[in-house]
């Protein structure tokens, strides 16, 4: 079995822990770990090849993200129907047939939004909003776009091992770390588009559920821009997608609070959701950062 070290995936950054999940849920075989640090950084285990090579075969490309139910402009929607940010019923029924179509393998309307809620497609705080009603299906398809296809295994070893190029780019719209110094408020976002392809495959294990009345995003227990909205870990056995997401079930279940029933060191450590705070009322940025949770 490779192991690779991914140094710059540490589990600190919310988009770089969801980038790392979405390793798992794109190859489905690499195992997922943290190393037993004060921060960890996450590594990587195949045996079915090297991992960059892994990743690199599961990879989407363009043509496939714009094949997703989230697509704007979707080829198997008659007369170029629209998916617009402003989700209508109508359109909402459109690519959920496109999602059974596919047996339930396209995550993305699931991650993304819902039709089940009084707000009629109420959006995912992984689906923030953005000027001029882009959508996040073209959000996804313009970081894809920002990498070379002949350099894709050079970009995600980069990405990987000492950190990706940065674009100027939103990205999916909620990374922290995207957003400019408060001492240069007129400054550009910045991106690693290879940590937000990935990301969103992370985004799998968060879908967003309704009951007809309201909505809950998995893994948060109130807004998302609420302080410690949402907790996660950086668990220490070496678990595949499918043990992830039976893992977080039981964290998430009792509240990130360490009454899950697993043993005492399954976990390095747990962090919690910080949101950026607006600088006055015509900001509309949003960010979430963290910080370690003490011990209970």
């Amino acid at each position: 079995m490779e192991t690779l070290a991914a140094r710059a995936l540490t589990a600190d950054w919310l988009n770089a822990w969801l980038a790392a999940i979405g390793i798992t849920a794109l190859t489905g075989d690499i195992e997922l770990s943290w190393t037993d640090s004060p921060i960890p950084h996450a590594v990587l285990h195949s045996d079915r090849g090297t991992v960059i090579d892994r990743i690199v075969e599961s990879f989407p490309d363009v043509e496939a993200l714009e094949c997703l139910a989230i697509a704007r402009v979707h080829p198997d929607c008659p007369d170029g129907a629209e998916l617009q940010r402003n989700v209508t019923p109508s359109s909402y029924s459109e690519r959920a047939e496109l999602v059974r179509a596919e047996r339930g393998s396209d995550f993305s309307l699931a991650a993304t939004v819902t039709d089940l809620d009084e707000d009629a497609g109420a959006h995912s705080p992984f689906d923030p909003p953005m000027p001029r009603g882009i959508t996040i299906g073209q959000r996804l398809v313009s970081c894809r776009k920002l990498i070379d296809d002949e350099s894709l295994p050079e970009a995600i070893e980069r990405t990987l091992v000492r950190g990706g190029t940065r674009h100027q780019n939103n990205g999916l719209g909620f990374d922290y770390r995207r957003i400019p110094s408060p001492t240069d408020p007129h400054g550009d976002v910045f991106v690693d588009p290879v940590v937000e392809v990935l990301a969103f495959h992370g985004l799998a294990l968060l879908p967003i559920r309704g009951n007809g009345r309201r909505s809950r995003t998995r893994g948060l227990t109130a807004s998302a821009f609420r302080p410690g909205s949402l907790t996660w870990p950086a668990w220490r056995r070496s678990l595949n997608y499918a043990a992830i997401d039976a893992l977080l079930d039981r964290f998430w279940a009792a509240d990130g609070a360490g009454r899950d029933g697993l043993a005492p060191d399954s976990f390095v450590v747990k962090f919690e959701s910080l949101a950026y705070q607006p600088r006055g009322k015509m900001d509309q940025t949003r960010g979430l950062a963290s910080r370690q949770m003490s011990s209970r």
